[in-house]
């Protein structure tokens, strides 16, 4: 309605008048006050980017694991969080999705080599269809979603490490031996070991923090490769010519300047320049700008995320043990988080001794 009436009063600035049947039964309508756009209209965000959020925050980041010889997140065999219910898709007949049985076979079994992990491809995606807008909020609620996982989950873990902890753990004797200095970490660290949930939900912290700072890692490869195309597709209208091969400066200076006499007329910019009006070199040049300036050309999202991350942890004596006594360092005082990833790592690399035992790592 408001397309229609907008078309009719340019029309009437135009000259022409289209006779159609007053629509008096709608104006009463548009004046109420409750006829308006909900929060899902006018809000920044779109249901794609609520759903990739969803999907994040209920299923990926608890229930995912991240392989780094093929850069990917595949689900964990062992799952600690309940695996979010979906709903069932619509049953809608073939004609409505690829057009005929034969192509819609054809399209399932190309999406079923891209539906038991989650990588490259699909993050390519997510940044196409959210574009800069959606990826800030999501990154800013995966920050959030960090920030409870270290103020508060992982903190409550490390007071109850720090406590069981030896205060001080030296660096055994050469002349122990392996075996005894496998005994040596074994008496100091006994507490240690037999904490409840050192296993379970302390590495289930551990692992969803971890995807969320890959996730973003990630993501903002998949966004580079994304903005990289659309450079090199816009390169030939926006005036970027790459430099052709030749034996001297000057040859290739010449041959350069062939190359920008040839492209001269497909640039929109100066064609608009030459052709339209204020308005239409406004939009162009500012189109222009926004097809150059991409996010790959110098600034880095993961390292602001990372700086982000830093700054949160620095902020707590927890994880970085405070002031040290001796005004350099802590050597044998066990009062930094490192402390507490090594004794971690050092029962993690212990076999199971059932294979009945669910454990995260």
């Amino acid at each position: 309605m408001m397309l229609d009436k907008r078309f009719k009063l340019d029309c009437q600035r135009a000259g022409v008048t289209i006779r159609t049947p007053p629509a008096g039964r709608f104006d009463s309508v548009l004046r109420q006050r409750h006829v308006q756009a909900n929060h899902n209209v006018s809000a920044p965000h779109g249901r794609i980017t609520l759903h990739v959020f969803w999907e994040l925050n209920y299923d990926f980041v608890p229930n995912f694991v991240y392989n780094g010889s093929t850069h990917r997140f595949v689900r964990a065999k062992e799952v600690f969080r309940k695996t979010p219910s979906r709903e069932k898709k619509p049953q809608v007949s073939f004609i409505y999705l690829w057009g005929s049985k034969s192509l819609n076979a054809a399209f399932a079994n190309i999406f079923f080599s891209y539906s038991r992990f989650i990588g490259i491809p699909h993050l390519k995606a997510i940044a196409r269809l959210m574009q800069y807008q959606g990826i800030a909020v999501i990154l800013e609620e995966l920050l959030k979603m960090a920030r409870i996982l270290i103020s508060d989950k992982l903190k409550r873990h490390l007071r109850t490490l720090y406590s069981v902890m030896p205060k001080i753990c030296k660096l055994p004797r050469s002349d122990y031996g392996s075996p005894g200095v496998l005994q040596y970490y074994f008496h100091h660290l006994e507490g240690v070991g037999k904490y409840g949930e050192l296993k379970g939900e302390f590495c289930q912290d551990l692992r969803e923090l971890g995807n969320i700072i890959l996730f973003c890692h990630q993501l903002e490869s998949g966004m580079a490769q994304e903005e990289v195309q659309d450079l090199l597709a816009a390169a030939a209208f926006t005036n970027v010519i790459p430099k052709p091969p030749a034996k001297s400066v000057a040859e290739q200076e010449k041959q350069l300047a062939k190359l920008e006499e040839k492209y001269s007329r497909i640039q929109l910019t100066n064609v608009v320049e030459k052709f339209g009006d204020d308005k239409q070199i406004a939009i162009s040049r500012e189109a222009e700008l926004m097809t150059k300036e991409r996010l790959c050309c110098g600034l880095n999202i993961f390292e602001m995320f990372l700086r982000r991350i830093r700054q949160m942890l620095g902020d707590d004596s927890i994880f970085t043990g405070g002031y040290p006594t001796n005004g350099v360092m802590w050597v044998d005082e066990c009062v930094e988080f490192h402390r507490v990833w090594s004794a971690l790592q050092f029962f993690i690399c212990q076999p199971r001794v059932s294979d009945d035992d669910r454990l995260v790592e």
